[in-house]
């Protein structure tokens, strides 16, 4: 999504939980791999995709679902002007 700013994030969801599932690549430990991966190789495919377009796109703020880093970003819906 982009902002009327310019600022660009990607919602990465349930792809990686934190930032480094992308920037360091690095997987889920295996219990909960088991547990939510159903097609680790799809996964880590489409985790390498994200990481190509984060490489040449470093202005893209990555927001997985479970890091709490990316939403700090965002800024807050106030309602303002309704």
């Amino acid at each position: 999504m982009t902002l009327p700013g310019g600022r660009r994030y990607a919602l990465l969801g349930d792809l990686v939980w934190q930032r480094e599932g992308i920037t360091e690549r690095e997987e889920r430990p295996w219990p909960l791999q088991s547990l939510a991966d159903a097609d680790p190789g799809e996964l880590r495919k489409n985790m390498l995709r994200i990481a190509a377009i984060a490489e040449r796109f470093p202005e893209i703020v990555l927001v997985p679902a479970h890091d709490s880093r990316g939403f700090a970003d965002i800024p807050r819906f106030t309602g303002a002007g309704r």
